[in-house]
């Protein structure tokens, strides 16, 4: 089987959207940061908005200078929308003029080689069709914490399936989004697997997509061949395979009544293209993984 995860790496813990009152945060930015080390949090990425964040590491915690850029359409006498897109690994601020398109935006942070994400699209009410035509961004939030806590428009999950079901395979990460640093922090986050602890390492593995997001439950293995994908986790309720099929009697495998979950097996069905592994634990937090491809 094609293992996505090498068992001899570790896996780092992060928050890839933070915010700090350096924008409109309402924690400073060396309290976020020591929040989330004591949280034992690995690495941080602070987005505040329109400013890139200040890089920072100690043995405790990597902080990668990064930003969030954004547009909001709320006086233009039709529907409210927006977008928010996040760059993390930027190496200098981006300049936005506020008549430029989330296109602009998304090549200029591309252009840094910085890992760039499409921030909440359904909190944001960007169209299905508005994602579509975007172009060359990496990642959809398919938890967005605040979001869901503050508006309840947290989760992406059907924008990236359809996204998906029409040969669009974006990377999915959770994250914070922390603002108020009470009901919308330490909700979501990323678990990479990297050989260290730099951004250039940790880069590559979110490029590579060795890496899933989480709110609580731990995948622990990853692997497929031509006839079947294999989850392992810990202590799951439920466990989804999630593909472009739309119906399928197998897709959701359920614990038996006081029992958990400790990995589970999908058959390939007749037309699926893809699978997106979603393991939920007895509290209904869940784990994601990325798209796998079939062979």
């Amino acid at each position: 089987m094609i293992e996505i995860f090498d068992s001899r790496q570790h896996f780092y813990k992060g928050n890839l959207h933070t915010h700090t009152t350096d924008s409109d945060g309402r924690m400073s930015p060396e309290d976020c940061i020591e929040a989330y080390r004591q949280q034992g949090y690995e690495f941080l990425a602070l987005t505040d908005h329109r400013k890139l964040g200040r890089a920072y590491e100690d043995e405790g915690i990597l902080v990668i200078p990064s930003a969030e850029y954004d547009r909001n359409y709320l006086d233009k006498g039709g529907p409210e929308r927006a977008y928010h897109i996040t760059g993390i690994g930027l190496k200098e601020n981006i300049l936005q003029d506020n008549a430029a398109g989330p296109q602009w935006l998304v090549n200029e942070i591309k252009k840094q080689g910085a890992f760039c994400t499409l921030a909440h699209p359904i909190w944001s009410l960007m169209t299905f069709e508005e994602c579509m035509a975007l172009q060359g961004y990496d990642a959809i939030e398919i938890y967005n914490g605040v979001s869901e806590v503050y508006s309840g428009r947290g989760y992406s999950d059907i924008y990236l399936d359809m996204l998906a079901s029409r040969g669009i395979y974006k990377k999915i990460t959770a994250v914070d989004d922390t603002h108020f640093y009470d009901r919308d922090v330490f909700k979501g986050y990323v678990m990479v697997q990297a050989p260290e602890r730099t951004w250039e390492a940790l880069y590559r593995s979110l490029m590579e997509e060795k890496f899933y997001a989480s709110q609580g439950p731990v995948i622990t293995r990853l692997a497929y061949d031509e006839e079947k994908v294999l989850v392992e986790t810990r202590d799951a309720a439920v466990i989804r395979f999630m593909s472009n099929t739309l119906y399928d009697g197998h897709r959701t495998v359920y614990s038996e009544a006081g029992e958990l979950l400790s990995e589970a097996e999908y058959p390939w069905g007749k037309a699926d293209r893809f699978v997106r592994v979603e393991v939920e634990d007895r509290q209904g937090r869940k784990a994601w993984s990325n798209y796998i491809r079939r062979p």
